[in-house]
């Protein structure tokens, strides 16, 4: 008889070596993973099983840091810093650079670009430090040197120094917010054409005790509001850190906020809610509604760092963090659930009977029809036809 191949589709696990992952990249078959290994940029393919499809280390200068990436046509833009320049450039679906877009900006001190986002109009904005100030600026990507042309750019600047934007978030009205920190977490409101709509500087004192300074962390839009994430770190109370996530309203009035016990926050849009992970220490994600209220937290690691997570087109969420030195990626299903299985590979022929599957986890078959399936017992959820992906479970 032919033999299926049933699969777990949104759970896995891996530690794949040295670097730290900053960013995530939908691809139309896995992901793109953006980072750096500590002097070189660090550039991922990998499949939606979260094997390796090909890894890539990237070079400008003496110091190399990849912060941000997004599709540009069949290719990618890639953005980060090298040796205190603003740094850009093409890689193809291969990882191949493209030697005519591998260009520095420099904007006259300790610039860099931890954010790439492209408007709905077709605009790319980046946003990070130039001469280590706040900024923004649209680019014109053109095919001259230089190939970056800045077509607009906006620097949030007051009194403080060392200031950065580390998120972009394209808006539903055609414009966009964005995260950074200015002696505070900095939370802004710009439409397309980069003209400033509203700025807050927003400063928490959790602990009530010390002298406070608030780092923004991320930017997201679910449902016509804006939520802002970010940090605050404490000069007394042990020095710890409380994060914290702000809702507000499209004209930046500040309608909720929640802080938390320690780390730093992150957060993603998701179609039900607005996705979390902490930096506390451990690998640890939740999930709030539009409201602020907590629906689920959950932690997978100790003694290990979330950096950054994204929701996923299939209804999962995907997280990088680090344990030492590692790269760790996990993918969870919608509610941060991980497989139960201790098989990487399940096959199901048919003239099987029965087989049990973890209750948490949503599978899917390919080359075959419920037909070929009766019996299966997959604790009412849901099967049908689908690519093949293999499981690997946490922990296994």
């Amino acid at each position: 008889s032919s033999t299926n191949t049933v699969d777990v589709i949104q759970n896995w696990f891996y530690k794949y070596g040295n670097g730290t992952i900053n960013d995530i990249v939908e691809t139309s078959d896995g992901y793109l993973l953006v980072g750096d290994n500590g002097t070189a940029g660090l550039v991922m393919r990998i499949y939606s099983n979260g094997t390796v499809k090909w890894a890539k280390q990237y070079d400008s200068g003496t110091t190399n840091h990849l912060y941000a990436g997004i599709r540009d046509g069949n290719k990618f833009l890639l953005g980060g810093e090298t040796d205190n320049d603003a740094w850009l450039f093409n890689v193809d679906s291969d990882g191949n650079i493209d030697a005519e877009t591998n260009e520095t900006i420099d904007f006259g001190g300790n610039d860099s670009i931890y954010d790439i986002a492209r408007l709905s109009d077709g605009t790319v904005v980046i946003g990070g430090k130039a001469n280590d100030t706040a900024m923004v600026a649209s680019l014109t990507i053109v095919r001259t040197i230089p190939v970056y042309d800045i077509d607009t750019l906006k620097v949030l600047n007051d009194t403080s120094s060392n200031s950065e934007i580390d998120s972009i978030y394209p808006t539903s009205d055609g414009g966009l917010i964005v995260a950074g920190s200015m002696d505070g977490l900095i939370a802004a409101k710009f439409d397309s054409s980069l003209n400033p709509v509203w700025t807050k500087k927003i400063v928490y004192n959790h602990a009530k005790i010390g002298n406070v300074v608030s780092y923004g962390k991320s930017a997201v839009e679910h449902n016509n509001h804006y939520y802002f994430t970010g940090y605050e770190w404490h000069d007394r109370d042990n020095m710890d850190h409380y994060p914290f996530i702000v809702k507000t309203d499209e004209s930046g009035t500040v309608l909720a906020n929640i802080t938390y016990d320690d780390g730093n926050m992150s957060a993603a849009s998701s179609v039900n809610g607005i996705i979390l992970a902490l930096n506390n220490g451990n690998l640890t994600l939740g999930k709030a509604n539009g409201n602020l209220d907590v629906e689920w937290m959950k932690q997978y690691d100790n003694d290990s760092q979330t950096l950054t997570m994204q929701s996923t087109q299939d209804n999962g969420i995907l997280i990088s963090g680090t344990e030492g030195d590692n790269i760790m990626m996990i993918k969870t299903g919608p509610s941060g659930g991980l497989s139960d299985c201790n098989e990487e590979n399940i096959n199901i022929s048919q003239s099987s009977t029965s087989a049990s599957f973890a209750k948490d986890s949503s599978y899917t078959f390919i080359d075959g029809t419920t037909n070929n399936i009766s019996g299966v017992d997959v604790n009412s959820k849901s099967v049908s036809p689908s690519l093949t992906c293999v499981c690997k479970p946490f922990g296994c």
